[in-house]
């Protein structure tokens, strides 16, 4: 769960074609790096992601996340800093709103339909 309140910034450390996708790896601060775990979230500009590795490089402290599509990569490249935020944690204060339910894996999308009122129903295979 996230409340969409920015607690750090990052920047882009390197991104590495993967297949369809691609590796995104980014330089944090040494607090949030202590402070994260492989297979936590964080979000990037409000794009959640799960970690995926973690490594330091003298004085960069460095995260990897993928990314399924390229075309997302090209939307971080040449930022110098972008929002990062942790997923909260039990208790810790909730300062803001609340968002739920982020998957951690990947699906196969089977169909998607765009609905009069503005909305999106997509369904998936999801195999856990």
């Amino acid at each position: 769960m996230f409340t969409g309140i920015i607690q750090q910034t990052g920047k882009i450390y390197q991104i590495n074609p993967q297949g369809s996708g691609c590796e995104l790896i980014i330089d944090v601060s040494p607090t949030l790096y202590a402070e994260v775990e492989i297979k936590s979230n964080l979000t990037l500009n409000g794009r959640a992601l799960t970690i995926l590795g973690k490594e330091t490089q003298g004085k960069y402290y460095l995260l990897k996340f993928y990314l399924a599509a390229t075309k997302l990569a090209t939307q971080y490249q040449g930022q110098k800093k972008f929002n990062l935020e942790r997923s909260i944690r039990l208790g810790e204060e909730i300062s803001g709103p609340l968002f739920y339910g982020l998957p951690s894996g990947y699906c196969q999308l089977i169909s998607r339909e765009n609905l009069s009122g503005g909305g999106i129903k997509i369904e998936v295979n999801w195999e856990s």
